[in-house]
């Protein structure tokens, strides 16, 4: 039996059935929405230790570069000597190079 398609009637098409006890979040007429902010939460919530609940919102996490920076320097203890160890490192390594260029403009003007 090949192809016919005018000859013979079409089967119905199957369609998959979803889940209707999902509905969508029930906002009042009067409510203001801030278009910015994601209408479905996120499938996994991942525990942020260490960045900041503004950050988190702008979209930083442990995966991206400046989220990974936020959470190494929000997880450090300032009781621990090797913490403030990296501290001051991780200070020289993002203050040093501006003092440098505000240095070497200033020499090139006297």
């Amino acid at each position: 039996m090949g192809f016919d398609p005018v000859g013979s009637d079409p089967q119905p098409l199957e369609v998959a059935a979803y889940d209707t006890s999902v509905t969508a979040p029930k906002i009042s007429e009067g409510a203001a929405v801030d278009p910015r902010e994601p209408l479905d939460q996120p499938l996994v919530q991942s525990t942020a230790q260490g960045i900041p609940p503004d950050a988190r919102r702008m979209g930083f996490d442990r995966n991206t570069e400046q989220g990974a920076l936020l959470a190494l320097t929000g997880s450090l203890d300032p009781d621990k000597r090797g913490h403030k160890v990296v501290a001051w490192l991780l200070l020289v390594a993002v203050a040093g190079p501006a003092l440098f260029v505000l240095t070497s403009v200033l020499v090139s003007r006297a």
